[in-house]
């Protein structure tokens, strides 16, 4: 699914993993936009669905950008388990680690990380603990 600036489409058959690539010029607007189409697609599966976000453009952080993220770690559909961010921004590194030291849910829902591959790994070892 093409959106504005994202691309989202299921990683795999089964609809496990849900990929949302931002464009490199992106803006908040824009990834609302396509969370909240990625939400509505995953409300649509009954089992565990992990979303990969790729914003690897910068921008600049949102005034509110840290109660929105908490916000989004609260309320979003039960079966959502893990929202891995690919972006090598040091300002979004500092943002992740004040909102896991505030709330160890957002904490436990949010992972960072530079790659596609990092990410998948990230999701990997989160089931592997999962199902153990």
């Amino acid at each position: 699914m093409q959106i504005d600036k994202a691309n989202i489409k299921w990683k795999d058959d089964t609809h496990t993993i849900l990929c949302c690539d931002l464009a490199d010029d992106w803006n908040w607007q824009d990834l609302h936009t396509a969370l909240d189409a990625a939400l509505k697609m995953i409300e649509g599966e009954t089992h565990r669905v992990d979303l990969i976000v790729r914003m690897q453009g910068t921008v600049k952080v949102a005034p509110n950008a840290m109660s929105e993220l908490l916000t989004l770690a609260k309320y979003h559909p039960q079966n959502l388990t893990l929202m891995v961010f690919i972006t090598v921004s040091t300002t979004f590194l500092s943002l992740y680690n004040v909102i896991s030291r505030v709330s160890n849910h957002a904490k436990a829902f949010y992972r960072l990380t530079d790659s596609k591959s990092g990410a998948l790994q990230i999701i990997k070892d989160d089931r592997d603990n999962a199902s153990v």
